[in-house]
């Protein structure tokens, strides 16, 4: 439990807020981060038939494909991406050791 933590003269404790982690990730950045990663893949045709533009477009289409339900009405997600989304949790990790 943090309430048994002890914490020396010369440590300060510090708390981050990940609220809405992966719905914040801002998509046109990711993507460019995600390609730019990938063209630099010298294994990458070794592993996969698709060029990093491709690989690019699809992920794109999986991110901006956010439609969901709410109290019987549709909706599509304006920003970020869904919650949940595999490829949001795996595509965001260049990204946060981008910046």
């Amino acid at each position: 439990m943090i309430s048994e933590e002890t914490i020396s003269f010369d440590e300060i404790m510090v708390s981050f807020d990940v609220k809405s982690l992966f719905t914040n990730v801002p998509l046109p950045e990711a993507l460019d981060v995600i390609k730019d990663k990938l063209v630099k893949d010298e294994n990458l045709d070794d592993r996969i038939t698709l060029n990093a533009e491709q690989i690019t477009h699809l992920l794109k289409v999986c991110l901006r494909t956010t439609y969901f339900v709410f109290n019987k009405e549709y909706y599509e997600q304006q920003n970020g991406a869904a919650m949940g989304f595999t490829s949001v949790t795996n595509s965001s990790k260049p990204i946060y050791g981008t910046f």
